[in-house]
Order: structure tokens, then C-alpha cells, then sequence
């Protein structure tokens, strides 16, 4: 079935025009239908289900819409990944370039999402997702040199993490609400200067800081522009010793990603190695 006949079957609307918007996990396109209604159509990319719970990715992004996160779903399809939402057409997706710009805003909003006072029925646990992964990639694990250098500093740090954790809260893991990947791609910003998070895959109870090292990572973010992020965040001294470990953390965990999500179709080794390579030489304590 083609991207026009599955979107006519799923909402009833027509197609006018339909362009690529790109996606690494999945492939998205902007659908305008015949009444100019515009739309983002995700269809599931390669080994993608296999990754991805999509029952949960449902109930989270509707449930983080139900609290005021993220944009309408108009169709979702929990077996195929298909996924039918509003398009912001008074927004703008950030970018790497431009993520500086507004860092108040985001922080602030991160902020909200990790203090509502709501229990996710599913987590996202960094480390059974790392169990997971390599489960999925098998013997395909050691495709990128030292990666079991990588593995090693994985659990070392994750001791770290739940080492912290149990100073400062008796506890291995702290759990509020979580967006997962917040690369700059999946954070609009409306003409009224809101911020909104899109794209909720790797969503769901963790700890606050996963998003922290995510916007700083995946936007590239100077120590100074990192410095005005906390700034208006206002993280605890915990939160602040756990920073660092979970930028490794997240650079070993999506290297195993993309090995899982490599075949003969696609190839994110390159990714992967460079994930691997920057986990392994930052600086943790």
C-alpha cells in the first residue's frame, strides 16, 4: 500500500501533495490533504518495531497530550508504527544551529514535564533497553571495534548512577516523566514562542537527567550554553553529578542502537562508532 492509500484509509482525507521530511528511526512525511489540511504521516523505518514498543509509545503520547505535551494524534497504528499527527504549521522543528536561542523556554518546559505528578504505567530503563539491543543485534554486536570497551563503561557507570542515587534518595533509580531523545528535531517552537516536544518513542519514567544529557548532547551545547540551560532548570546537587554519567551513558546506549538497527538496507555504524568514540573519551568524574 503506498503513503497516499494509507493515509486515505486512515483518516478518509485525499491527498494533495506529500514531501519527505526525513526521520532515523522512522520515515516522516508532511501530508497536505485535499482541503489543505496539513498533516505528519511516520511510517515505521527498518527493525523499528523491533526496537520500539508501540502500545506504550501510544499511551505515553496521549497521555503527555492529555497534560498539555506534544501534538494530536490522529491515527496510530500499535502493530504496523504508523502514525498520523497534526502539523504545526505555525512552528518551527530547532535545529542544532539554533537550539541556543532558546534554551530558557526549553528548560522551563523540560522542567514542568519532569514535575507532573502522574505515574507512567511503562519506563524507559536505559539499561534493559542496552539488554535489549544487544539481545536483538547478537554476534552483529562487535560490528563496531571495542564496543565491549564501551559495554564495560556502560555498567561501570551505570553502578555510578545507582551509587548516587542511594546517597541522595536511598534508592538505585529516580523516575518522573521523560520525553528520551530530545534532539533538537523534536522540539518545536510556535510563533508564540512555546515550546512543544514531538515524537515521544523513548519516552517514559526515567531519571530527570536522561533528558538533561540529551538536550546537551544532541544540541551540541557549549559549557556555557549548558550553564544557562541549568540556570533556569535549576537541578539538584544530585542531578548535577549525574549530568556527565548520562551522557555516557545515552553515546553507549544509542551505539548499540544503531547496531540493532543496522541491515542490509541501512548501515548506522558510523553513527554508532562515533557515539561509541565520545562516550569514551569524556570525562566523567
Amino acid at each position: 500500500m503506498n503513503k497516499e492509500d494509507i493515509f486515505f484509509k486512515a483518516t478518509g482525507l485525499k491527498v494533495k501533495n506529500i514531501s519527505l521530511l526525513g526521520g532515523m528511526t522512522n520515515i516522516n512525511f508532511l501530508v497536505t490533504s485535499t482541503d489543505d489540511e496539513k498533516f505528519v504521516l511516520r511510517i515505521s523505518g527498518i527493525n523499528s518495531n523491533e526496537l520500539i514498543s508501540r502500545e506504550k509509545e501510544f499511551y505515553i503520547q496521549n497521555k503527555m497530550h492529555e497534560f498539555g505535551f506534544g501534538v494530536e494524534t490522529i491515527y496510530f497504528d500499535s502493530i504496523s508504527g504508523t502514525k498520523i499527527t497534526k502539523f504545526l504549521s505555525n512552528a518551527i522543528n530547532l535545529t542544532p544551529k539554533n537550539i541556543s536561542n532558546f534554551l530558557p523556554q526549553i528548560a522551563l518546559h523540560l522542567k514542568s514535564l519532569h514535575n507532573l505528578k502522574i505515574k507512567l504505567k511503562y519506563e524507559f530503563n536505559p539499561f534493559i533497553e542496552m539488554q535489549k539491543y544487544i539481545q536483538i543485534s547478537k554476534t552483529s554486536i562487535n560490528l563496531i571495534p571495542n564496543f565491549q570497551d564501551g559495554l564495560k563503561l556502560f555498567w561501570f557507570l551505570r553502578d555510578e548512577i545507582y551509587n548516587i542515587n542511594r546517597k541522595y534518595h536511598d534508592k538505585d533509580m529516580i523516575l518522573v516523566p521523560t520525553h528520551g531523545d530530545l534532539v533538537p528535531e523534536n522540539i518545536l517552537i510556535t510563533d508564540n514562542n512555546e515550546v512543544v516536544f514531538i515524537d515521544w518513542e523513548y519516552a517514559g519514567a526515567n531519571d530527570p537527567c536522561w533528558d538533561l544529557a540529551s538536550v546537551f548532547v544532541e544540541g551540541n551545547l557549549s559549557k556555557k550554553e549548558e550553564d544557562k540551560f541549568l540556570k533556569y532548570y535549576d537541578p539538584t546537587q544530585d542531578e548535577l553529578e549525574k549530568i556527565e554519567i548520562y551522557k555516557g551513558l545515552m553515546d553507549l546506549l544509542w551505539s548499540a542502537w544503531s547496531i540493532a538497527k543496522t541491515s542490509n538496507e541501512q548501515n548506522y555504524l558510523e553513527y554508532g562508532q562515533k557515539r561509541l568514540n565520545d562516550a569514551l573519551r569524556r570525562k566523567y568524574f
